[in-house]
C-alpha cells in the first residue's frame, strides 16, 4: 500500500495539469503587439495580432462570408473594388485557401491606411505573414496570428494609450457603410441606395426658412404634376402602387450582401404624411425568392410596419434591424401604396440620409503590448494613470512601453501626452540639467573649501569632509536614475520636477558640507615659541620670532631631526645639508596610511633605494632629460611640475607631498617665481588638508630669500650639524 502512494500522487498531479481529452478552446482574447520607432513625428515598425477563442472563430466566419464568397469586395465596404483573393475554382468552398488568406491580409493592410490609434496614424501598411488562416473553415476557434509592416506619423497632444481601434482592426475590415448620393450632380438619374424611378423622384429642398430643419434634397413618391412641400391634395394618383428598389450603381436594381454583415442596420431621415391608411413600407426579401416582407422600425410609434407620418416642420430618423437576414443576399424596396378609398390627402413622405451600416462587434478581452521608441527631441509626458506604463529616457530619445488588459466595451482611459519638442521634457535639455547640477555641486564645494581657508587662521586645518565626495556622487547618481526612469509608483517625475530635485540636491550637499566644515575644523597644534623637543632643541614655527629673523634658530642634530614626528597637515620646511630628515617625516606619515608623493632632482630608483620608499609612494624626477625619461622640466615649474603636484592633491586630498630641492628650482628659475609657486602649493595643500614638505640647502639662497620662504611655512626644521643664522 505504501508503494502505491507515489503512483496515486502522480496520477492526481497529471490529471490537474494535463488538458482534458476533449480539449478546451483558448480564452477569447485579442493580443495586439506593436513595435514602432519614430524619428520625431514619423517612423516605421510592425504590428501583429494574436486572436484566439471566439474572436478567432468570428473572424474566420467573416472572412469566408466575404473573401470566399465574391471575387471583388462589394460597394459599402471600406475596401470596395479590391480583389478578395478568391478564384473561380475556390469561390464558395467554405474554406479559407492560401490565396484568400493572402487576399484578406492585403485588405487588412489597405484598411489600416489612415487608421488613427493612440497618438499615431498609420500612413501605409504592407502585408507580412499570417498563421492559422489558410486551410481552415468558418467557426473554428484555433488561434490566428497576423503580422504587418507599417509606417506611422505621430500627432502632438493628449491621447489614450488603450485606444481599441487598432485591436479591432482585423474585424473592422468588414465594416459596412452605404449612404446616399442625393447631393451629387449624378443623381438623378444615378441615385443610390434607392432608384429615382417607378413613381419616385428627387426633389429640391423647400425655400430657405420654410422649415426649421437643415435644407437638402429628398426622394419623394409624389407624381410629376404635384408640387412638393406646398401641395397636400392629390399628390399621388388614386390606387397608386409605387415601389423603388435598392441599387448599388444607381441605374439598376441590385442586391445587398449581408453574408459578412450579420448585424447590419438601415436608417433614414424622413418627414411628411400620407393620410387615410395610405402608407409607405420598407420591404426586404432574399434575392430572387418569395414575397416581400415589410420591416418595422425600431421603436415604431404606432406598432405597425408602416413608416410613421411626421409633420413637415420636423424630421425623424427611423432605424431598421437587418440582423434576421444575416448571411443572405437580399433585395430591398421602398413601397408606397394608396388605400383606394378615393382620398389622396397629405404631403406625401420625403426621405434622405440613407445609411446601411454594419460595425462588427468583437467579444473577449484585449491585451495590448505597445512599444514606441522616439529618437531626437520628441518626448512623452502628462501621464494621468500610470497603470501598465513604463518610460525609459536617454539623451538619444525615449522608449514608451504600455501593457494593459481590458474589454473592447470598457477601455481603461490611460492618458498621456506626446510633443515633438517640449523644452521642459526634452531629453537633451534634461541632460544639461544634470550636467549643470553636477558642475554646480562640485564648484560650490571648491568655493566652500577656499572660503573656509580664507576665513580660518593658518593654524587651523582646512579640508572638505571625507564623505563629501560620496554624497556628491550619490546625489548626482540618484538624479541620473530618475532621469532615466521618471515613472515612480503612481507618480511621473517630469522635467520640472527633475530640475527642482537637482536644485534641492545642490543646496543639500552645500548645507551638509558647511556643517561638516564647521564641525571638523580643529586648531593645529603648532609648537609654541617656548616648546622644546627632547634634548632642549626648539622648533621654529610660523609667527615665531626665530622665523621672522629676530633670533637664531637652534639646529637639530640629524639623528634627532630624522626621528622627529611631523604632525599631519603641518606644512614644513627642512633646512639641511641632506634630505634624510624630510624623507623620514614623509615615511612616518605614509606609514600611518596616508598617500605620498615625492618630487626630487635625483633619479626615482635611486631615491627609492636610498630612502627605503614603499612602492605605493609616487616619485617624480625633476630634470631636463625630457619626456623620454618621464622627467619634469625644472624650467616649466608652473606647467609640468604644478600640473603633476596639483593633480596628486586633488586625487588625494589628505596626502603628503615632499619637494626635495627648492634651491635647484631657484637656480632654474628666478627666486620670485619659486616663491609664488611655493605660495600656490601651500594654499592648495591647506585647502585639501594635505601635508607639504620641502627641503632647502642651508647655503642655497641668500639670507633674505630664506627668510621670505620661512614665513610661508607652518614650521621650519633646521637639521644641520651647524646652525645657520636666521635672516
Amino acid at each position: 500500500m505504501r508503494r502505491a502512494w507515489p503512483l496515486l500522487l502522480s496520477l492526481l498531479v497529471g490529471a490537474a495539469v494535463l488538458p482534458s481529452a476533449t480539449g478546451a478552446d483558448p480564452p477569447p482574447e485579442t493580443v495586439v503587439t506593436s513595435a514602432l520607432t519614430l524619428w520625431g513625428t514619423s517612423g516605421t515598425g510592425t504590428v501583429s495580432w494574436t486572436i484566439s477563442g471566439e474572436p478567432a472563430g468570428l473572424l474566420r466566419s467573416r472572412i469566408i462570408a466575404l473573401v470566399d464568397s465574391v471575387l471583388t469586395v462589394p460597394r459599402g465596404f471600406r475596401t470596395a473594388g479590391n480583389a478578395t483573393g478568391a478564384t473561380e475554382t475556390s469561390l464558395g468552398n467554405g474554406v479559407i485557401d492560401i490565396a484568400e488568406a493572402e487576399g484578406y491580409l492585403a485588405l487588412l493592410a489597405l484598411d489600416l491606411t489612415d487608421l488613427r490609434f493612440r497618438n499615431l496614424r498609420i500612413v501605409s501598411a504592407a502585408p507580412g505573414w499570417a498563421q492559422g488562416l489558410a486551410g481552415t473553415a468558418g467557426g473554428a476557434n484555433d488561434t490566428i496570428v497576423l503580422h504587418l509592416e507599417v509606417s506611422v506619423a505621430a500627432a502632438e497632444g493628449s491621447f489614450n494609450q488603450d485606444d481599441v481601434a487598432l485591436a479591432g482592426a482585423p474585424h473592422h475590415v468588414f465594416d459596412f457603410l452605404l449612404g446616399d448620393n442625393l447631393a451629387d450632380a449624378a443623381c438623378p438619374p444615378a441615385c443610390v441606395p434607392f432608384l429615382a424611378s417607378n413613381g419616385w423622384r428627387v426633389v429640391d429642398p423647400p425655400p430657405p426658412g420654410a422649415f426649421p430643419w437643415a435644407p437638402g434634397r429628398f426622394v419623394w413618391h409624389g407624381n410629376s404634376t404635384a408640387v412638393p412641400w406646398t401641395q397636400s391634395i392629390d399628390v399621388w394618383e388614386p390606387g397608386a402602387y409605387n415601389q423603388t428598389r435598392f441599387s448599388v450603381d444607381g441605374r439598376f436594381p441590385g442586391t445587398l450582401d449581408l453574408r459578412a454583415a450579420p448585424n447590419a442596420r438601415l436608417s433614414f431621415e424622413h418627414t411628411g404624411e400620407a393620410l387615410h391608411e395610405d402608407n409607405v413600407d420598407l420591404q426586404i426579401r432574399e434575392a430572387g425568392t418569395g414575397p416581400w416582407t415589410s420591416l418595422m422600425a425600431i421603436g415604431d410609434l404606432d406598432g405597425d410596419d408602416d413608416i410613421d407620418n411626421v409633420p413637415l416642420n420636423e424630421t425623424r430618423r427611423s432605424v431598421f434591424d437587418l440582423a434576421p437576414w444575416a448571411g443572405k443576399v437580399c433585395e430591398l424596396a421602398l413601397r408606397f401604396g394608396d388605400s383606394s378609398d378615393g382620398r389622396q390627402e397629405g404631403s406625401g413622405l420625403f426621405f434622405r440620409g440613407f445609411r446601411i451600416e454594419h460595425m462588427p462587434e468583437v467579444p473577449g478581452l484585449v491585451r495590448f503590448h505597445h512599444s514606441e521608441t522616439v529618437l531626437g527631441a520628441a518626448s512623452f509626458s502628462g501621464f494621468r494613470d500610470l497603470s501598465g506604463t513604463s518610460l525609459v529616457r536617454t539623451p538619444a530619445g525615449e522608449l514608451l512601453r504600455y501593457e494593459a488588459t481590458f474589454s473592447f466595451e470598457a477601455p481603461a482611459s490611460h492618458e498621456a501626452t506626446f510633443a515633438a519638442f517640449d523644452a521642459s521634457e526634452n531629453p537633451q535639455v534634461l541632460v544639461l540639467v544634470l550636467v549643470v547640477t553636477g558642475v554646480a555641486t562640485h564648484g560650490l564645494g571648491r568655493w566652500q573649501r577656499k572660503r573656509s581657508a580664507a576665513r580660518t587662521e593658518v593654524t587651523a586645518e582646512v579640508a572638505l569632509p571625507p564623505w563629501r565626495r560620496g554624497l556628491e556622487w550619490t546625489a548626482l547618481g540618484g538624479l541620473s536614475v530618475l532621469y532615466v526612469f521618471p515613472l515612480l509608483p503612481g507618480v511621473f517625475l517630469g522635467g520640472t520636477g527633475l530640475a527642482a530635485l537637482g536644485a534641492l540636491s545642490v543646496m543639500a550637499v552645500f548645507a551638509a558640507t558647511h556643517l561638516g566644515l564647521r564641525r571638523s575644523a580643529q586648531p593645529r597644534t603648532a609648537p609654541s615659541p617656548s616648546s622644546t623637543e627632547p634634548g632642549g632643541k626648539a622648533l621654529a614655527s610660523k609667527g615665531h620670532p626665530a622665523a621672522t629673523g629676530s633670533a637664531a634658530t637652534p639646529a637639530l642634530p640629524p639623528a634627532a631631526a630624522a626621528t622627529e614626528r611631523t604632525a599631519q597637515g603641518l606644512n614644513s620646511l627642512f633646512i639641511a645639508e641632506d634630505s634624510r630628515a624630510a624623507f623620514a617625516a614623509l615615511k612616518g606619515l605614509v606609514s600611518s596610511g596616508l598617500p605620498g608623493c615625492v618630487f626630487s632632482t635625483a633619479f626615482p630608483e635611486k631615491v627609492r633605494r636610498e630612502h627605503g620608499l614603499s612602492s605605493g609612494t609616487t616619485v617624480h624626477w625633476i630634470s631636463d632629460k625630457g619626456a623620454r625619461y618621464q622627467a619634469l622640466d625644472p624650467r616649466r615649474i608652473d606647467f609640468e611640475i604644478a600640473r603633476a603636484l596639483f593633480q596628486f592633491l586633488r586625487d588625494n586630498p589628505r596626502g603628503v607631498v615632499l619637494l626635495d630641492g627648492l634651491e635647484f628650482l631657484a637656480v632654474a628659475n628666478d627666486f620670485e617665481h619659486v616663491l609664488r609657486f611655493t605660495k600656490k602649493v601651500l594654499d592648495e595643500a591647506s585647502a585639501c588638508g594635505a601635508t607639504f614638505l620641502a627641503t632647502l640647502s642651508p647655503l642655497g639662497l641668500q639670507a633674505e630669500e630664506r627668510a621670505l620662504l620661512r614665513k610661508e611655512f607652518d614650521r621650519v626644521v633646521q637639521a644641520s650639524e651647524n646652525a645657520i643664522p636666521a635672516a
